[in-house]
């Protein structure tokens, strides 16, 4: 089903110049947006830990609030690679920030000694499934996945070019064909 939606996404790809007047550059925004909401989300619930059924600590909150407070000032009044590099660097603070509080134990870190450095990927859980009542679902996440690789690709061409008015679907097709090629693959 993955390899499906990566197919729809190539599909998608090809016929985005002609749906540029329906894809207005605004579009771009709201799903650079959404992904960052989603996303947000996502960290939202780790941090609270609804399963464990307990709120977080001081601790906790103390982490997440220097990991964030990195990437934010590392994105916004920094140039160079640790603009570029802001995410990575938000979550070196936040291990550092977690080992320091003990929110990370070192007995944790000990367990990584033990694997090796470079491994092939386990091939076990492989298997081939296509559920076609499934397909509409998978090719809606396709789409989205295309707009959202088309939006995130507009906003890197505004950042890089100080005289931009328009998308350059040229190249914004082919990075979603890139990405569904790769979701393929994946898949």
């Amino acid at each position: 089903m993955t390899v499906f939606a990566g197919l729809v996404q190539v599909a998608f790809a090809s016929g985005l110049n002609r749906l540029r007047r329906l894809l207005p550059a605004e579009l771009a925004g709201v799903i650079v947006l959404m992904v960052g909401v989603s996303n947000g989300i996502i960290g939202l619930r780790t941090l609270l830990r609804p399963d464990a059924g307990a709120l977080p600590a001081a601790p906790d909150w103390i982490v997440a609030g220097v990991t964030l407070g990195v990437m934010v000032a590392a994105n916004v009044w920094s140039r160079g690679l640790l603009g570029m590099a802001c995410a990575l660097a938000g979550m070196v603070a936040g291990y550092a920030t977690a080992l320091a509080l003990g929110v990370l134990p070192l007995e944790r870190l000990a367990e990584l000694r033990t694997l090796p450095l470079l491994a092939p990927p386990s091939v076990a859980q492989i298997g081939w499934s296509f559920d076609p009542t499934l397909m509409l679902s998978f090719a809606i996440a396709g789409i989205a996945n295309g707009l959202k690789a088309a939006g995130l690709l507009t906003a890197t061409q505004r950042a890089q070019d100080a005289d931009w008015v328009r998308p350059d679907l040229g190249p914004i097709s082919r990075g979603v064909r890139a990405d569904g090629l790769s979701v393929t693959v994946s898949g």
